[in-house]
């Protein structure tokens, strides 16, 4: 049984979660660790490097963890174009009362948009609307 569960979690760190979705939640999870270093493995490595975004500052300060109360999967929708996958996936974020006075966090809160595409590591993260 150890082993099987060994076995899931690998599988699903190394896809990044297995569905869009997932990808998601584990990226706004890793924040609210205050975790950059792994919020970053679920973004693609072209689109944006975490640590040089306000983000990167608030997470610095130690004010970054704690600061999404809330994320719900509003939508997920898959596509493929010119032979490549991808996805939007479309979030609702409630931020907690002290993020919300936080101008660099304000901005994560509320309704979200991401665009992933499937790589061979996996869904990544590639723009954020």
């Amino acid at each position: 049984m150890a082993l099987v569960l060994l076995i899931l979690t690998t599988v699903i760190s190394c896809d990044g979660g297995g569905s869009p979705s997932a990808v998601v939640k584990n990226f706004y999870t890793a924040l609210n660790t205050g975790d950059l270093s792994k919020a970053q493995e679920f973004i693609s490595p072209t689109y944006m490097e975490l640590e040089y975004t306000d983000l990167g500052e608030v997470a610095r300060t130690g004010e970054l963890a704690g600061s999404f109360e809330k994320v719900e999967i509003l939508g997920e929708e898959k596509g493929k174009e010119f032979g490549e996958e991808y996805a939007y996936v479309t979030v609702q974020v409630t931020l907690s009362p002290a993020a919300q006075s936080n101008s660099a966090l304000v901005i994560w809160g509320g309704k979200q948009t991401f665009l992933l595409g499937k790589f061979e590591s996996g869904w990544k993260i590639t723009y954020i609307m």
